[in-house]
């Protein structure tokens, strides 16, 4: 009679936890599914799966804000992109659509990137940094960037940046020029990348190597170039670059000659106020246009800024705070070697304080009109680790931010 009981109470004990289950597994799919967050919402029709980051998969596209239709069925195609970032559950994607497009307001164009922001749980560094270098107003190019939700053939993907893929088009770094195979000066786009021999890169062809780092040529490629003397070219500036840069007492006027000295001093003040570590070995661009002088950016690749990526545990952060870091960097050895420009340095830091803290300030308003949208997000990817919850890591981010644009403004001044 006992055992009958205990039979009773562990069936209905059962079936309530399945029911509860089942109850719960259709409010997530009921909240993974639906797109009242108040973003904008962007839908990929794809024809077929993308798996490589070389190929292109056919793709329709259609943008979405509410019931307004922003987009419609804009044709292209999509693959994967990144090399840490393509090996985790949620894919970053390159874009590349048919016809040169804008989604908000931005230059047209037919190259985007969906950033998945995956490794950076406050879902905010990349944006935060891009508008940080906007507020700077100096004329130099700095990408856009929207939060928009995707879905791939109806099912959601997350919360996403959308943002324009960097090259040497007039609405980016503006390099791209008709060159023939007489001329040895040609315009060019240039990153410090880490990865260059490890993607199967051909040394000088795809890249070139200065000590130990690698310098990858995104344009022109070697599709694009007619001679060997067009990348010696590039090469040999941006190793001259690299020397000054480690030349003892440098004043500005020999600097001047090759690269726009403004533009390396917002660039490097930009690095240190988010602590971006990728400026010792990648994700740092330059450009030139034909008779012009160097110029550094576009700004580019934040997920391990501020107080780093959470699941990096390894990384020391808190150090990071309060050092000037980036030891063997061309900024680094400016800083140490020139005392013109230590106080260019000091000059256009007074100019930009204030615009740093305002763009700050109206930046973190951006965790209430994301909140939602990154909640559901981390119940897609990380709903088994609490620390991944977005607010407790937006929130820290800018306790950082704070903090290191205090010590900033102390160390600064007494250069």
């Amino acid at each position: 009679m006992k055992s009958n009981a205990l039979k009773v109470i562990l069936i209905i004990l059962i079936s309530t936890i399945a029911f509860c289950l089942v109850c719960a597994l259709c409010w997530l799919v009921a909240f993974l599914t639906s797109s009242d967050t108040d973003l904008p919402r962007l839908d990929l029709t794809v024809d077929g799966k993308v798996t490589s980051k070389e190929e292109y998969v056919p793709c329709s596209l259609t943008l979405s804000d509410g019931d307004t239709v922003i987009i419609d069925d804009v044709s292209g195609g999509i693959r994967g992109r990144g090399n840490t970032t393509w090996k985790y559950p949620k894919k970053p994607y390159r874009l590349k659509l048919d016809s040169k497009t804008s989604f908000f307001g931005e230059a047209p164009s037919k190259s985007w990137v969906l950033l998945a922001m995956y490794n950076d749980f406050s879902l905010s560094k990349d944006a935060l940094a891009f508008k940080l270098g906007a507020s700077l107003d100096n004329g130099d190019y700095v990408p856009s960037y929207n939060y928009v939700e995707l879905y791939v053939n109806g099912i959601y993907k997350g919360l996403y940046l959308l943002t324009e893929q960097i090259n040497e088009n007039k609405e980016h770094t503006n390099v791209k020029y008709d060159f023939d195979k007489n001329d040895t000066e040609v315009p060019f786009l240039v990153e410090l990348d880490d990865y260059a021999e490890l993607d199967g890169g051909i040394e000088g062809e795809d890249y070139f190597k200065i000590g130990n780092l690698f310098y990858t040529v995104k344009y022109p490629d070697k599709t694009e170039r007619y001679t060997k003397a067009q990348f010696d070219y590039i090469k040999n500036y941006v190793t001259k670059v690299h020397s000054l840069c480690y030349k003892e007492n440098v004043t500005l006027d020999e600097l001047a000659e090759y690269i726009d000295v403004g533009s390396f001093i917002d660039y490097f003040l930009i690095q240190k106020i988010v602590i971006q570590p990728d400026i010792n070995y990648k994700s740092v661009y330059m450009y030139k246009a034909v008779d012009g002088k160097m110029k550094m950016g576009p700004l580019w690749d934040y997920d391990w800024a501020l107080s780093g990526p959470s699941l990096a545990f390894w990384y020391d952060y808190e150090l990071k705070e309060t050092e000037f870091c980036s030891r063997g960097t061309w900024f680094y050895a400016l800083l140490t070697r020139s005392p013109e420009f230590r106080q260019a340095v000091k000059a256009r830091w007074a100019e930009i304080e204030g615009k740093i803290r305002d763009a700050s300030s109206e930046f973190q308003a951006e965790n209430q009109r994301i909140s939602t949208a990154a909640h559901k997000d981390w119940l897609r990817y990380h709903y088994y680790n609490s620390g991944a919850t977005f607010m407790r890591n937006f929130e820290r981010d800018f306790e950082v931010l704070y903090r290191r644009i205090d010590w900033l403004d102390n160390e600064i001044n007494n250069l």
